[in-house]
């Protein structure tokens, strides 16, 4: 797999760079997973995966390259811009709950019994 910086992007404000990127591939094979993507970026660019953010893939009908749009984050910190869907497609659960500062919900023991109770006043 090949990948082919077509635009690159600084943006300093939300501590990211923005990448359009061309990821070719030979044979018949499927479109590459997204970890596939994502260690190939890595390798390419010299980077920690764990701060990749890939937010698109096209693909176009019977062609063997997929067109990316990615994004180069400086820390985890700086990934609470992103929406919630694109960090689960990207980062395991704890780890987007880590990121956007959500704790587990601590189950209730006893609450049938509380409103039950409000419900015969």
């Amino acid at each position: 797999m090949d990948a082919e910086i077509l635009n690159e992007k600084d943006n300093r404000l939300l501590e990211r760079k923005e990448l359009n990127l061309k990821i070719s591939y030979e044979g018949k094979k499927p479109t590459p997973k997204l970890n596939e993507i994502k260690d190939t970026i890595a390798a390419k660019l010299n980077l920690d995966k764990a701060l990749i953010v890939i937010d698109n893939i096209n693909q176009p009908f019977g062609v063997h390259y997929s067109d990316v749009y990615a994004k180069i984050y400086d820390n985890e910190n700086a990934m609470k811009v992103e929406t919630r869907s694109v960090l689960k497609k990207n980062l395991s659960d704890e780890k987007v709950n880590a990121i956007l500062g959500v704790k587990k919900k601590k189950e209730v023991k006893g609450k049938k019994k509380v409103a039950a109770a409000s419900a015969k006043k």
